[in-house]
């Protein structure tokens, strides 16, 4: 392997651990909005199951 098909590879290496990465921080991301949204619907179910009680 010549000098510059290291270089090659190495540059390919280092674009491709950079979208992984973003795309680590997309899933990250949507991970947090997907636990948030649980959270309120464990509210809501709370709350409807107060209420249910309370009638």
């Amino acid at each position: 392997m010549t000098k510059e098909e290291i270089k090659v590879q190495m540059c390919d290496i280092m674009l491709t651990m950079e979208h992984l990465q973003r795309q680590f921080e997309q899933c990250q991301q949507y991970k947090q909005q997907l636990l948030q949204r649980l959270q309120e619907l464990e509210k809501a179910v709370i709350v409807k199951e107060v209420a249910a009680t309370e009638e």
